[in-house]
């Protein structure tokens, strides 16, 4: 059995005790899979408490937000209620987020005993269609976990109406108070004599704003403003559309992961960006008197399935702006957003030769 030490700082789907029976149990912000490894599922600090109603040697464990925290007075009776509560097989909080995947992806969490990094301020939600600046970008993991979370979180939202002789489904979820827009999800399941996951990967994972003008008619140019890294690209995508509708340019930086573990899985988090305070990068983005500058913030998964087939769901949030009313806007998303699925495949599939 392995576990950490006390202040040990997690990110979402880190491995905090290994174990090959159940002397610790799942507490606040804490996940349990089925080999009973428990994993942390939101960015924090850990914390091992004893049940004081069971045998002495049985522990739970706990993630606080912040370096000082505690956990509540009632968390252990709470933890026990959880207890086993398996970790969903589709839950990238678990199943890509093993222990062998962070530390290659991310820089490792020590089990040092050095002293944890100083709390900071709570970073504000990534996921809105509030544009950061460049220098207000986090780091990419961070882009990641959100994005994981998010996605995952889709799974509970809203059933919509479904196209395309039901191959693609919707859902949505309202605008919260820390949201600048509400949420619409599309979701849908591929054989793999339709497309395989390294096939769809190759398309999505790679140069997607190039790809995406190939198949959204609406795209008439996209350019790549900046590399961050080898996957991390600020994008701008110019859009037109029939009158009197405006011109749109959006611009975002796309972050995108890849993981080999079974499931494999692969996500794209795409997040505005705000190019105004910096004259080199900002004179990249198309302009012209009528073009608004409108945004969207959205997480790509696509996933492969024990039935051999791939799953491909997209969540987004995304403002038009200009002077399209809001409630066209939002009613005309769900079927937007799903029509990419057969215009995406239509377009693979013409493709020649193909692998």
């Amino acid at each position: 059995m392995t576990l950490s030490s006390l202040d040990q700082y997690v990110i979402p789907g880190n491995i905090i005790v290994r174990q090959r029976g159940t002397l610790f149990h799942p507490g606040q912000h804490v996940k349990m899979g089925r080999d009973h490894t428990l994993y942390a599922t939101v960015p924090g600090f850990v914390r091992f408490y004893k049940e004081k109603h069971m045998r002495g040697e049985r522990k739970y464990v706990g993630v606080v937000l912040e370096r000082g925290d505690v956990l509540p007075r009632n968390e252990a009776s709470r933890g026990r209620s959880r207890y086993c509560g398996l970790v969903d097989r589709n839950s990238l909080e678990m199943e890509v987020f093993n222990e062998a995947k962070v530390n290659r992806a991310f820089p490792p969490t020590t089990m040092s005993s050095a002293p944890a990094p100083e709390a900071e301020p709570r970073h504000r939600l990534l996921l809105t269609i509030t544009p950061l600046r460049p220098s207000e970008i986090p780091t990419e993991e961070d882009i990641i976990a959100e994005g994981l979370r998010l996605i995952e979180s889709t799974t509970s939202w809203k059933a919509g109406k479904t196209f395309f002789k039901n191959t693609v489904k919707t859902c949505c979820h309202a605008k919260r108070p820390e949201d600048g827009a509400p949420w619409h999800c599309r979701i849908s399941e591929h054989k793999p004599e339709e497309i395989g996951f390294d096939e769809l990967w190759d398309k999505l994972g790679k140069n997607k704003a190039q790809n995406e003008m190939q198949f959204i008619h609406d795209i008439k140019k996209v350019t790549k403003v900046k590399e961050m890294s080898a996957t991390a690209t600020i994008w701008t995508a110019y859009y037109t559309f029939p009158p009197p509708v405006s011109p749109r340019v959006f611009t975002v930086i796309q972050v995108v992961h890849l993981s080999e573990s079974k499931p494999r899985t692969g996500i794209v988090v795409s997040i505005p960006v705000d190019l105004s305070g910096d004259e080199e990068l900002h004179a990249l983005e198309e302009k012209g008197v009528n073009i608004v500058k409108a945004r969207y913030t959205a997480v790509e998964r696509i996933m492969e399935l024990e039935n051999g087939n791939v799953e491909w769901r997209m969540a987004t949030s995304s403002t038009p702006a200009g002077l399209i009313p809001t409630f066209i806007a939002e009613s005309a998303v769900p079927k937007k957003i799903a029509s990419d699925v057969p215009q995406f495949l239509k377009w693979y599939q013409s493709l020649e030769p193909r692998k």
